[in-house]
Parts: structure tokens; C-alpha cells; sequence
């Protein structure tokens, strides 16, 4: 289900983590993630979880940048084993239309009810 092994490649690429590290960090990313999948799901904590959606993508969308704009020619794992994810301008578009759909996720969540005057 979850196939961790490009994205621990790039962070011991980059010596950001140790191999055990990056194994934790990866694992608990991907099950974090999962986590708020199905809290948007189901509703629950919406504002924080909304929040905590649109943040992420918007990271997911600067690295993407980053990683384009300094041509890396690594593969980040990105949708595990249904596609590689290669710095390109699919990628960057793919991330933002994600931060699009977590915009327009956390408008909703975050309207404001409006309740007519003299309605209790």
C-alpha cells in the first residue's frame, strides 16, 4: 500500500535523515496524511483539519517549485506506485491544483452561517 522507498532515497540523498530517520519520518508522513483524509471524510475537526490540509499541499507545492526551478532529477515517490514523481511542470501543476481543492475545501469549511435577523 504505502511504498516509502523514493521519498528515504531523497532524504538520504540529501542527508537530511539517517536511514532508520527517514524510514519514521516517512511512514508517520504517509499515515498523518491518511489520517487527515479520513477526517475530512468524516468531518471531524473540520477547520483544523481543513487547515492542516492547506498547508500541506502548499508545502508539497514549494518543494515541487524548488525542486523545478533547480532541475532536480530525483524521483520524490509522490502518489507512491501509481506515478513517479519527477520535478517537472507536471508536478508543479498536479501540486497546484491540490493547493486549488484544499483552498476551495477550506473556504467551505470556514463560510460563515448566516442566519436570518429574528431567527433564533
Amino acid at each position: 500500500m504505502i511504498m516509502p522507498d523514493n521519498l528515504v532515497e531523497v532524504l538520504l540523498f540529501f542527508e537530511l535523515l539517517s536511514e532508520t530517520n527517514a524510514y519514521v519520518f516517512v511512514y508517520t508522513a504517509s499515515i498523518f496524511e491518511i489520517v487527515l483524509a479520513i477526517n475530512l471524510f468524516l468531518q471531524i475537526v473540520p477547520r483544523v483539519t481543513a487547515t492542516l490540509v492547506s498547508v500541506l499541499c502548499t508545502m508539497f507545492l514549494i518543494i515541487s517549485l524548488v525542486g523545478y526551478f533547480n532541475n532536480w532529477e530525483i524521483v520524490c515517490g509522490c502518489l507512491g506506485e501509481f506515478t513517479y514523481g519527477n520535478f517537472d511542470g507536471v508536478m508543479v501543476i498536479r501540486n497546484a491544483v491540490l493547493v486549488g481543492m484544499a483552498a476551495y475545501i477550506s473556504s467551505s469549511v470556514f463560510k460563515i452561517k448566516e442566519t436570518p435577523i429574528g431567527v433564533n
